[in-house]
């Protein structure tokens, strides 16, 4: 197996500094060599590129073109990608490889990083450097194609690492194995250790889309979108002066219920969705209850008056997905466009 590892920074990368851990040092390529050598020996060359090089709580979506635009242009030389990523911020840029079908549809890409820094003596980084690599050797053996996240949290090569789909994921705590799977049982993918590989195929098939939808060249523009989780007490009038700044597509998260305050309160809606609804602007819903359901908005009164101001539901589409996708959708041509894209499934995400 050829394979093209993007080194990204993060924890995986950092080492000690006078402030706290930071980005220092570039990562230690000759260890990962001989470390993936000692435990993949079937793999027959690993490349190293680093398009960008900092913490993940500081990438943004210019990070994503080039991280994109740099696989794009390396993909067909190459069986298989490893991303090494911080974790704050993984499952965003898992979603965003995920999005852009010229890579996430034609070879298999996985991001890992670390808890604990590669320089440390108790690190992470090369249990879940060395178990990414065996869990490409077999997506490339199975021809599974798509976006994974793979993680094991510890430094014990015995303990397993989960296999997450890239869409479908996110980090659930600080540290150990830190990120969770959002769909049927919210159970992973599967599993890899130096002994055993479990994947759940089935699961894979049902949720994954091969088939390509859209060709075009996409790109991550934050600047005409805006997010917002609906809490008890939320100022509705935020929603009404972010379309008056410039603002067009929402995304609102509301209740597990599919509700959100509409009447008989201070804090309704109302005012501010029928006002974007009016004016042109687009508002999604996705639900604090993620995974398999999420906002169905098809049994209270309250769901029924969003739907009735157009709000649109994007079913169990977890936070992270919904983002990152309307950061694509919001440069297409026309509203319809925008919601056809949006309610079409690209990588298992709906």
């Amino acid at each position: 197996m050829k394979l093209l590892c993007v080194i990204t920074g993060g924890t995986f990368s950092s080492n000690q500094t006078d402030d706290g851990v930071g980005i220092t040092d570039n990562v230690d390529v000759e260890l990962l060599l001989s470390e993936a050598k000692k435990h993949c020996p079937n793999v027959a060359s690993i490349d190293f590129i680093t398009p960008v090089f900092k913490l993940g709580e500081n990438i943004d979506e210019n990070d994503w073109n080039i991280i994109n635009r740099s696989i794009e242009d390396k993909i067909d030389k190459y069986d298989s990608i490893l991303v090494l990523h911080g974790t704050d911020t993984m499952t965003y840029t898992a979603c965003a490889l995920s999005y852009n079908e010229k890579i996430s549809k034609k070879k298999p890409i996985v991001l890992t990083g670390a808890n604990i820094p590669l320089s440390f003596k108790n690190t992470d980084a090369i249990v879940n450097f060395t178990q990414s690599i065996k869990a490409l050797e077999q997506f490339v053996k199975s021809d599974i194609v798509g976006v994974f996240i793979v993680f094991n949290g510890s430094d014990n090569f015995d303990d397993k690492a989960l296999i997450h789909l890239g869409v479908r994921v996110k980090k659930d705590t600080w540290g150990g194995q830190c990120y969770r799977s959002f769909y049927m049982n919210e159970k992973p993918l599967g599993y890899i250790s130096n002994k055993n590989y479990i994947f759940d195929l089935e699961k894979y098939n049902e949720l994954f889309n091969k088939n390509i939808s859209r060709k075009k060249e996409i790109s991550y523009n934050s600047k005409q979108i805006s997010c917002f989780k609906i809490y008890t007490g939320f100022d509705s009038g935020i929603l009404k002066r972010e379309f008056d700044y410039g603002k067009k597509y929402f995304i609102i998260e509301i209740y597990s219920s599919g509700t959100a305050p509409t009447k008989d309160t201070d804090f309704s809606l109302y005012e501010s969705l029928d006002y974007i609804n009016k004016k042109g602007g687009i508002v999604f819903a996705i639900s604090q209850q993620e995974g398999e359901s999420g906002a169905t908005m098809d049994v209270y009164e309250s769901s029924q008056i969003l739907k009735k101001l157009n709000v649109i539901p994007l079913g169990g589409m977890i936070w992270e997905s919904a983002t990152i996708k309307l950061m694509i959708a919001s440069s297409l041509r026309s509203n319809q466009e925008v919601i056809d894209y949006m309610l079409s499934n690209i990588s298992g995400e709906i």
